[in-house]
């Protein structure tokens, strides 16, 4: 090491002080200056080595409230219940599109809009109407893809962005009757949100805020991500369901029970129903014609089964299973990306990531499962965050594929048990409503929903007289047994469900006075016309979606057409829709 000029100097000049005097106390000083020095510097270097260590203890305890929790599976917490959703206040007057994407007319269809139209829902826009599609062997004839893709779409880009914050509910036209208002669906979309939002908030840390995380779409839940392939990142990426790890109790997520996976929590989606703003699913959608347009005729990830053909035979949920996959994929990228220091430092299991299962095998990994899987990566400055989140509860909706035992028709007006027979073994576990959620009682008496007005007589003339009149605790409600939810809407899903159109119909509320429920329906259509500002253009009313806003009851069609009640639903399907009239009371 090269010598220090200086300090020879310094030397030299204290070795001659020192030959002047042996006592002078500047030698004195000079002769224990190193030795102070060497002490002062060596405690120093304690006290901060300490003061380190301190600082080290108190930000592990300090940070294990702030950092991103190890990621974990499914929460062993009951899941919001209506009651709790009902618990916020939430802007229920924002206006709301249905759309209802649907070529022809039949029974089915009537059912759905004879819903809408009884509960007061905004009058519903028909998509694809008239358009002929008669491919054998594509899903639907081939119309999913563009009824439920590019009409969606076109629909959505076509509104002004002064309606970005509008609400959409899209929905299947054939299969989907609704039992509750749109009070209450607007109220627990929010509320679903809400909570999902405080989810991710825990599960995603920093990244939460950074990359602006939030759910925004609700789709409808289903137990199994088909038709896709297991290997494929429309299942691997998936979150575990947040819903009771015990629902099935020990079968729960394992293949025993009533059917191959009847026992599995729902985790996965279902294009059945989704709602969310207009700017959220217009961002959504155009990203599923993108990802049609590069995968229209086989995925380049089959198994080799073929299962994918055209796309899994022009199926629209495919392809949003897909784009969910995507988004949870690059949501753990993410995470990753945005991990406190300080759980990188302290090598905590948060700093991984997280695992998952398939049809309750565990594996490590989400990223890069050990498994022979679908490689996929986001690509750098691409946006992969759409907002989608489940319907895990059924709050909005039920899908009956692989859950028929999972609810029952019951009246709330006192022991739901003694009501519920047929069970066995393989069953979920009870979780009852204590009550009637508060939301359903606060959106008025069933036959109410279309007044303008407390009571305008209607009611009691054409249903009173025969028997009294309806409350929401005299009535059949769909009511899901395992989460103690009552579902906006129930959703008749798979194949070998189709024959609880039929079977349960008379079952729902208004379908015993279905007629005389319409009648009603159509004369407050008159009245409200009158007092209010009568809509007149299919522009005018997609300005401002609303209930029966031209005086009558029927649908628009993306045509820009208004097509009526008896157009829609003509004499030959009376017996069907309006069949059982008066035969069940009220």
């Amino acid at each position: 090491m090269p010598s220090n000029p200086s300090s020879k100097a310094s030397e030299t000049y204290y070795d001659d002080l020192e030959k002047e005097s042996a006592v002078h106390p500047l030698i004195e000083h000079a002769r224990s200056l190193p030795a102070r020095l060497r002490r002062s510097g060596l405690l120093r270097a304690k006290i901060l080595a300490t003061t380190s260590v301190g600082l080290l203890l108190l930000l592990y305890v300090f940070s294990s409230t702030l950092s991103t929790p190890p990621p974990t599976g499914s929460s062993s917490s009951s899941p919001l219940s209506s009651e709790l959703l009902s618990s916020a206040e939430y802007n229920i007057s924002t206006p709301l599109h249905v759309l209802v994407p649907s070529s022809r007319s039949d029974a089915n269809l009537c059912k759905t809009l004879l819903t809408l139209s009884v509960l007061g829902y905004p009058t519903p826009i028909l998509l694809a109407w008239n358009e002929t599609y008669d491919n054998p062997w594509l899903a639907g004839g081939g119309s999913m893809i563009p009824a439920k893709i590019y009409r969606v779409s076109e629909y959505l880009d076509a509104l002004p962005a002064s309606a970005d914050n509008d609400l959409v509910l899209l929905i299947d036209a054939y299969d989907i009757w609704f039992q509750l208002g749109p009070s209450v669906l607007v109220s627990r979309y929010h509320a679903l949100n809400a909570a999902a939002n405080t989810r991710l908030r825990a599960q995603l840390g920093p990244a939460y805020n950074k990359e602006n995380i939030r759910q925004q779409i609700v789709w409808g839940q289903q137990k199994l991500a088909e038709p896709n392939e297991a290997h494929t990142i429309a299942w691997y990426p998936i979150p575990e369901s947040p819903l009771p790890a015990d629902t099935y109790g020990a079968n729960t997520d394992t293949p025993i029970g009533r059917s191959r996976a009847a026992s599995f929590r729902p985790r996965y989606l279902n294009s059945g129903y989704a709602m969310g703003t207009v700017a959220s699913m217009r961002a959504l959608w155009t990203r599923s014609k993108e990802w049609y347009e590069a995968h229209k005729e086989h995925d380049d990830n089959d198994n080799g089964s073929g299962v994918s053909n055209y796309m899994y035979y022009g199926a629209d949920n495919p392809i949003f299973n897909e784009i969910w996959g995507e988004q949870e994929y690059a949501r753990e990228v993410a995470r990753l990306k945005h991990l406190p220091w300080l759980d990188r430092l302290l090598h905590r299991a948060s700093a991984k990531p997280r695992g998952g299962s398939i049809s309750g095998v565990r594996f490590d990994n989400i990223l890069d499962p050990a498994f022979t899987h679908q490689k996929w990566s986001p690509e750098e400055g691409k946006s992969y965050e759409f907002g989608i989140g489940i319907d895990y509860a059924s709050d909005l909706g039920h899908q009956t594929e692989e859950s028929v035992a999972d609810a029952r028709w019951l009246v709330h007006n006192g022991s739901l048990v003694e009501q519920i027979t047929e069970r066995n073994a393989f069953d979920c576990k009870m979780r009852l409503p204590e009550a009637l959620p508060r939301d359903i009682v606060a959106q008025g008496p069933p036959c109410s929903m279309t007044s303008p007005k407390a009571d305008d007589g209607l009611c009691t003339k054409n249903i009173g007289h025969a028997a009294p009149l309806p409350t929401w605790t005299s009535v059949e409600l769909y009511t899901h047994l395992c989460y103690g939810t009552v579902p906006v809407m129930l959703h008749y899903d798979g194949y070998t469900n189709k024959h609880f159109r039929e079977d349960w119909w008379n079952r729902l509320w208004m379908a015993s006075h279905g007629r005389a429920l319409l009648d009603i329906a159509r004369a407050r259509a008159a009245v409200s016309a009158q007092e209010g500002r009568l809509i007149k253009t299919y522009e005018e009313f997609i300005e401002a979606p609303r209930w029966s806003g031209n005086g009558e009851i029927g649908a628009w069609t993306d045509k820009k057409s208004f097509v009526g009640w008896d157009e829609l639903c003509p004499a030959k399907w009376d017996s069907k829709v309006f069949g059982t009239e008066n035969e069940i009371a009220l």
